[in-house]
C-alpha cells in the first residue's frame, strides 16, 4: 500500500524534482548539527565525525530498519543511489530491463541529475540538498530505501514551487542586488535566511523531500513510512523548526493519497494540468505526461 506512489512518479519537469513533502524553513544538507538532534521513541541512534560534521543514523528495532545520511563524499555513493532509483523508482515492473540498451542510457540520466542535486556540485548553488537512505540490518550493504531532501522557494500567493534553477536564481540574483558591504553578509547566508531577509513576503525557502522509493522486494516492510517519519523528525521542531509538511500526489493516485490521509495530511490546491515524467524503456527517454496533481499537507 506504502509504495504505491514509487511506481507513478510524481509530476514536475525534471528527473528528480518530484516533490512529495516539503516544509517551510532551512535543512542542513546531509548531515546534523549537534545542537538539533532528537529522536522519536522505539529507535536508537548513532553518529560519525567526518570533515567537520556529525552523520546521524536510526536504527528501528521492530523489524531492524536503520536510516542514516547518504555521505556524498564517500566513493560511489550517488552512483549506488542513482542505480536504486533508477530499477525502483522508475523502472520497478520492467522485466529484463538490465538486458535493454536504453537501460544504461536512462540510468545514465538520473545518475547526473542525482549527481547536480546531491553530489559535491550542489555547494555552488544557494540550496542544500541531501540524501536519507534505508538498510536492513541483515543486509546493510544494500539499499533498502531512500528519499532525497531539497530546499527551493515557495510562491504562498500562486501556490507555485519553483524548481531548483528558478529557486536558485531568485536567492542568487536577491543577493547579487545588494551593495558590496551587504552582499559579503549574505553571500554565505542559508536560504531560509536570503528568502526572508530579502524576497517579498510571499516568497520562501521550503525544504523539500523527493524521489521516495522502496526496494522492489522489500515493501510491505514500512520502509517508506520510516523514511517519512524520519523526515518529518528532521523538519519539525525537534529539529531545523518546521511547523508544517506539504507533499504532492497525483490526484489520480488514489490509494497513495488515501495513505497520507492517513499519515495525517490533508488537501490544500490542486494543480491542473501539472507535467508528470515516466521513463520510457523502449526509447531511452522522459516522456512527459500531463496530469492533475494533489497538494497536502500537515502540521507537525
Amino acid at each position: 500500500l506504502l509504495l504505491n506512489f514509487q511506481i507513478v512518479p510524481m509530476p514536475f519537469n525534471n528527473i528528480t524534482n518530484f516533490i512529495l513533502v516539503l516544509g517551510t524553513a532551512h535543512i542542513c544538507a546531509a548531515f546534523v548539527p549537534r545542537e538539533s538532534l532528537s529522536f522519536s521513541k522505539g529507535r536508537t541512534t548513532g553518529f560519525k565525525e567526518k570533515n567537520g560534521h556529525l552523520f546521524s543514523s536510526s536504527l528501528y528495532a521492530d523489524d531492524s530498519i536503520s536510516i542514516s545520511h547518504l555521505d556524498n563524499t564517500e566513493p560511489g555513493s550517488i552512483q549506488k543511489a542513482s542505480d536504486f532509483m533508477t530499477d525502483n523508482f522508475w523502472l520497478p515492473n520492467e522485466d529484463g530491463k538490465h538486458e535493454n540498451k536504453n537501460y544504461e542510457t536512462l540510468s545514465a540520466s538520473v545518475h547526473d541529475d542525482l549527481l547536480d542535486r546531491y553530489g559535491e556540485r550542489m555547494k555552488q548553488g544557494k540550496l542544500d540538498s541531501g540524501i536519507l537512505q534505508a538498510h536492513t540490518i541483515g543486509n546493510p550493504s544494500e539499499l533498502a530505501g531512500l528519499v532525497g531532501i531539497d530546499v527551493a522557494v515557495l510562491d504562498s500567493q500562486r501556490n507555485v514551487i519553483f524548481n531548483r534553477e528558478k529557486s536558485d536564481s531568485l536567492l542568487t540574483n536577491a543577493v547579487a542586488s545588494l551593495g558590496p558591504k551587504d552582499r559579503k553578509r549574505y553571500m554565505r547566508s542559508s536560504a531560509q535566511k536570503i528568502a526572508t531577509k530579502l524576497l517579498p513576503p510571499e516568497l520562501s525557502a521550503v525544504v523539500v523531500l523527493s524521489n521516495l522509493a522502496v526496494s522492489t522486494s522489500l515493501r510491505r516492510m514500512r520502509i517508506g513510512a520510516k523514511l517519512c517519519t524520519e523526515a518529518e523528525l528532521f523538519a519539525s521542531v525537534k529539529g531545523w523548526g518546521f511547523t508544517e509538511i506539504y507533499l504532492k500526489v497525483e490526484s489520480e493516485n488514489v490509494p497513495a493519497k488515501t495513505l497520507y490521509e492517513r499519515l495525517g495530511y490533508e488537501e490544500r490546491w490542486v494543480e491542473n494540468n501539472a507535467i508528470a515524467l515516466r521513463a520510457d524503456l523502449d526509447s531511452g527517454e522522459f516522456i512527459e505526461k500531463i496530469k492533475d496533481t494533489t497538494v497536502m499537507s500537515k502540521f507537525l
